[in-house]
């Protein structure tokens, strides 16, 4: 539909297998590096420390 707005043209898109796997890979990377940076970095702190922020 909005490929169609432009000059009449049709843009298809055409997803692999390959960019798909690629897609999920970096969706997978990305959750995880995400969880684990802060729990990494709460665990390196003390209880004590940690609970005199909150």
């Amino acid at each position: 539909m909005i490929a169609s707005a432009y000059m009449g043209m049709d843009m298809p898109a055409i997803v692999t297998p390959a960019v798909a796997i690629s897609a999920i890979l970096i969706a997978v990377l990305v959750g995880v590096v995400s969880g684990l940076y802060p729990a990494r970095k709460a665990a390196m702190m003390s209880p004590i420390e940690a609970v005199r922020y909150e």
